[in-house]
């Protein structure tokens, strides 16, 4: 006997990747760079993190005043009162910081955002990354225009603040 087969072409509109991501014993931060579902409003701590964080890991969003905060369990899952403030920080290029003891490797699966893409850069200290997973600067490939005196804190793999203020 003899078989075939003919395979349709298969063609999607949406670009779908992963990045693994060290996360250092003590503080790390990290800004999601993937689109869980397409709609932007589904990048929770469940889906970016996938339940892959040690137990008892923290996850911090800076809410314009102080730090809203979110504790893993590997019994119950996520808790805390800025669960919801956390859970938004995840999206559209968000940061937040991630506290976990050990050190982690996690992987953030999602599509890639297309199109003409935006930012709005609050007043004040925000956590904020590329909304695409792309290496660059600040101004020229991330697009921000700074205003006179503005500072931009890059926090390293050792734990600390290093700046570069625009005039």
């Amino acid at each position: 006997g003899l078989a075939s087969s003919m395979a349709a072409d298969v063609l999607s509109q949406n670009v779908v990747g992963y990045y693994n991501k060290s996360l250092a014993n003590g503080f790390t931060i990290f800004a999601n760079q993937l689109d869980k579902d397409g709609t932007g409003t589904n990048n929770t701590l469940n889906t970016v993190f996938s339940n892959s964080l040690p137990n008892s890991s923290v996850v911090y969003a800076y809410n314009g005043a102080t730090y809203d905060s979110a504790i893993f369990s590997t019994k119950s899952g996520w808790s805390g009162a800025g669960l919801s403030a956390v859970n938004a920080a995840l999206n559209k290029g968000g940061g937040v910081f991630v506290k976990v003891s050990p050190a982690t490797n996690v992987t953030v699966v999602g599509e890639v955002r297309q199109g003409t893409l935006s930012k709005t850069y609050p007043n004040g200290f925000s956590i904020l990354g590329s909304q695409v997973p792309q290496a660059g600067t600040v101004q020229t490939t991330l697009g921000f225009t700074p205003s006179n005196s503005d500072t931009v804190y890059r926090y390293t793999v050792g734990q600390t603040y290093s700046s570069a203020i625009y005039a």
